[in-house]
């Protein structure tokens, strides 16, 4: 381990010995020592990629792979240009060998769309998750999981493009098969903005509304699809959707 990253690691855990006599959360806490694993695990794994990189060349797919898992780290630390960087240096490696299209490529190119989606480039997010769903598909062997963790991503950076800068909400990803919000009318990147006049604060605040009114014969759901407000009434209870952030 390099002497900077273990500077860091120390003083992360000193921050924490520190605090923690002056009423820091059982939270707080778990968060300053998940910073102090994920630079240990930064380190780590670049260290396993650098010598990668002697043994195989730095072209290779095993390098590949590990510049994906280096990305993978610096998106959990909430580093998502540096996580870009990495993915696309996966990608180009994966793109110059000439290679048929595998699942690989196609779980890399997710990877990519997240990071570049949490960087407020929903646009450019939703086209890496289409090509991403492109090779899945061309591949010898596509992956269904794969496929809709794109969709669903797909609908979930429309809905945050569409959100703006509007706080709260979720957004669907997915319509349960018969679902009551799909008889209703509910569509996949809609963003429910209130529900019963409420304004939801996140997945689990829908959960508690929609748990509420399950003895209510009708509710308004108040939907952004699009550049427009769409209300719908929905028998109280279950949605059946699945919804994100």
């Amino acid at each position: 381990m390099r002497a900077g990253t273990l500077r860091t690691i120390l003083s992360v855990l000193a921050v924490a010995s520190t605090v923690s006599a002056s009423g820091l959360t059982p939270r707080d806490r778990a968060e300053l020592e998940e910073q102090a694993h994920l630079a240990e695990l930064e380190e780590l794994t670049r260290r396993v990629l650098s010598l990668a990189k002697k043994l195989h060349g730095p072209e290779n797919p095993k390098v590949a792979d590990l510049h994906d898992a280096v990305g993978r780290v610096l998106q959990r630390k909430g580093a998502f240009v540096e996580a870009e960087a990495s993915h696309r240096d996966a990608l180009g490696i994966r793109e110059r060998s000439g290679a048929s299209p595998d699942g690989a490529m196609a779980s890399g190119l997710t990877l990519l769309g997240a990071a570049v989606e949490e960087q407020g480039r929903f646009s450019d997010a939703v086209l890496i998750y289409e090509r991403a769903i492109r090779v899945n598909m061309a591949s010898s062997l596509p992956s269904l999981d794969l496929l809709l963790r794109a969709r669903e991503n797909i609908a979930r950076a429309h809905g945050r493009a569409a959100r703006g800068k509007l706080d709260g909400g979720v957004i669907v990803v997915r319509l349960r098969p018969g679902s009551v919000g799909g008889r209703a009318g509910v569509n996949v990147g809609d963003w429910i903005r209130r529900y019963d006049a409420t304004v939801v604060r996140g997945t689990h605040h829908l959960r508690e509304l929609t748990q509420a009114s399950k003895d209510r014969p009708r509710v308004v759901l108040e939907l952004i699809r699009g550049d427009k407000t769409v209300e719908l009434l929905v028998p109280g209870g279950k949605l059946g959707l699945r919804v994100t952030e």
